[in-house]
């Protein structure tokens, strides 16, 4: 790992995050080159098992539907309240849903699939 360290300063890069692993160490690094440029220049070192970007998804399918926000199992702020017996609220739990947004983001269906 020292020389890889020493390697990686001379291309100017900067670790943002590391993570000691059973399979290894994983490295989440800043470079100030082109992420394609910087990419290459990782893969070309021996201690270097694979390098890929930091791919950073956004989803803009959500709907319109104006009460998707009390479906709570599709996205779950925290802030919806289901009833439990219909008269005592119970917190949500942020991110404790099916990340249907996501999913969206990958593919919306077809009209052709009939069920």
């Amino acid at each position: 790992m020292g020389r890889f360290l020493a390697k990686k300063s001379l291309m100017g890069m900067e670790i943002k995050q590391q993570m000691n692993l059973i399979a290894g160490e994983y490295l989440l690094l800043k470079t100030p080159k082109a992420t394609q440029q910087g990419i290459s220049d990782l893969k070309s070192l021996s201690e270097v098992e694979f390098a890929e970007p930091n791919f950073i998804y956004q989803t803009s399918a959500a709907p319109t539907d104006p009460l998707y926000g009390k479906l709570w199992g599709l996205r779950n702020t925290g802030s919806n309240e289901p009833k439990s017996d219909g008269s005592r609220a119970i917190s949500g739990v942020e991110g404790a849903d099916i990340a249907v947004e996501a999913a969206w983001g990958l593919n919306k269906g077809s009209r052709k699939v009939v069920i």
